[in-house]
């Protein structure tokens, strides 16, 4: 029996943004993946809907972790909570909540506001592999991996030897299950929804109609927080901006009434502090040097390629002394992946001197200076 008909990498990675809206050329770590998928599974090019699926499955990004971006989760909660205990209630989505490590986070912030000044609330946690889902439902995890939590958020969840698991107090509230952002019920409305470092993985068309379907479920007051690289690709989206403070930019439907008046702030005198959020890492560098020699160029956008994910705006490219003839193409081919991925995330690459900039347009690569 002849083997099927294989597609080229190029009609492979349109047939699979076509049909479940991931650019594998979209950033270097979905290229990245693409490839090895591919090496690993030569099946996967022929292109029909199960190996369209399977290769959906094996580029989702997945990745996780407790406690990401303490600023922008303290400026978005300093925001959230007063309005969630003056209405009483606070229902959020966690979007692509992958293993679950950010909406158990975020449950952990309720909770602690909770039992401070009590409002109910209730989490929603949905993501398109169910293997994910079920981690996330199981609220299991190495005990190290809290450790980012601060001490006062991590004592919602309890120690059993080398594993930490959810208490009981928090399960109670959330909700895990399977389903695609593009088409699966969300169950909303909510008072907040939040999507990190998911639209950066998918086309442009996908990513619009994730972010409409998203702003649909908000309530009349309610907003999306996307990660800091993510914020011109709901701004092309066309909703609305709003600041909570710090560099958190939020946004809430377009063409959405705001409200006129702000909730009533609760009394000093009877009620305690909200809990204070104690941060622990600052985020990705506003901007970073990367230096290019011929012996490191594939290291350094590997090294690109985690600040840009991790949401670095800014990758400062300073080339260091003489590129050897022999090598120039293979750099220029390098380079000018870390550039296309910066762009598909909505950064910048730029020449950290003016020699820098002459010798990448001498590549092909007019990358100017600040």
């Amino acid at each position: 029996m002849a083997a099927p008909p294989r597609l080229d990498a190029d009609a492979l990675a349109c047939a699979l943004a076509a049909s479940h809206g991931i650019d594998p050329r979209g950033s270097l770590t979905l290229t990245a993946r693409f490839e090895l998928a591919l090496a690993e599974e030569p099946a996967l090019a022929a292109g029909g809907p199960a190996e369209l699926a399977r290769l959906a499955q094996r580029l989702r990004v997945g990745e996780t972790r407790f406690y990401r971006d303490p600023p922008q989760l303290e400026a978005l909660f300093a925001w959230a909570l007063p309005r969630a205990i003056a209405a009483g209630k606070l229902r959020v989505l966690s979007a692509g909540c992958a293993t679950g490590e950010e909406a158990w986070t975020i449950a952990a912030i309720l909770e602690e506001a909770r039992q401070a000044r009590p409002f109910t609330w209730e989490l929603n946690g949905v993501d398109a592999l169910p293997e994910s889902v079920e981690r996330a439902r199981a609220g299991r995890y190495p005990a190290e991996a809290i450790a980012r939590l601060p001490r006062k958020l991590r004592r919602h969840f309890e120690l059993h030897g080398e594993e930490a698991s959810a208490s009981e107090a928090l399960r109670a509230h959330c909700r895990f299950f399977a389903g695609d952002l593009l088409g699966a019920p969300l169950y909303g409305p909510f008072g907040l929804v939040v999507c990190r470092n998911v639209l950066i993985y998918l086309e442009e068309a996908a990513a619009r109609r994730v972010i409409e379907r998203l702003a649909s479920q908000l309530t009349r007051d309610g907003v999306l927080v996307v990660a800091r690289a993510e914020v011109p690709i709901v701004r092309r989206a066309g909703l609305s901006p709003r600041q909570l403070g710090g560099e958190v930019v939020a946004f809430k439907r377009s063409g959405a009434p705001a409200s006129t008046r702000p909730p009533p702030a609760p009394r000093a005198a009877d009620r305690p502090p909200l809990p204070a959020l104690e941060l622990h890492d600052q985020g990705p560098p506003s901007r970073v040097r990367l230096d290019v020699d011929a012996a490191n160029v594939e290291a350094l956008v590997a090294r690109g390629q985690q600040l840009l994910a991790a949401g670095a705006p800014m990758i400062e490219v300073r080339v260091s002394g003489r590129l050897p003839a022999a090598q120039l193409e293979m750099i220029a081919a390098t380079l000018r992946r870390l550039v296309r991925a910066a762009d598909a995330l909505g950064a910048r690459c730029v020449a950290a001197d003016d020699a820098t900039a002459r010798t990448l347009a001498a590549l092909g690569l007019p990358i100017s200076t600040r």
